[in-house]
């Protein structure tokens, strides 16, 4: 295993590292362009704009993507010359949302993201994991890495 670890779980930068030197790697095996995408919906959406104002539930959803393309962007400048030219985005919604309508209109053949260690319990009983959701939408192949 590799990537610094915090009570027995990956971090999530060692994963996001691990999926975008796979991605790299894909691309080149089969002399694909890489794009790197991030989902991201709020944190208590639901909540904060019950119990909000508009303009602050706004400047919370603002913040929020701010953030998250922040984060793509550090992550995407820690490959510095690997990347030159891919496409990095950043789209509100949840995964198995977002990811298969991205990948059918950009022409994806591969998707490579993460699977999250088996944790069980009454929320993947409920729900499922987004991994395998998204495999049931998707049209395109899917690779899930775990760390």
């Amino acid at each position: 295993m590799t990537g610094p670890m915090q009570s027995g779980k990956p971090e999530p930068a060692a994963l996001s590292m691990k999926i975008v030197e796979l991605t790299l790697l894909m691309a080149r095996l089969e002399n694909g362009a890489p794009m790197l995408l991030q989902t991201w919906v709020p944190f208590a959406e639901g909540m904060i704009r019950t119990n909000a104002l508009d303009d602050a539930f706004a400047a919370y959803v603002e913040a929020v993507r701010h953030r998250t393309a922040g984060n793509l962007a550090h992550l995407a400048q820690s490959f510095e010359g690997s990347l030159p030219g891919v496409l990095t985005t950043s789209r509100r919604g949840e995964p198995e949302d977002v990811i298969p309508e991205f990948a059918v209109k950009e022409g994806i053949d591969l998707v490579v993201m993460a699977a999250p260690p088996n944790e069980g319990g009454l929320t993947e009983m409920l729900f499922g994991r987004p991994s395998q959701k998204l495999l049931q939408r998707l049209t395109c192949s899917l690779l899930t890495v775990r760390l």
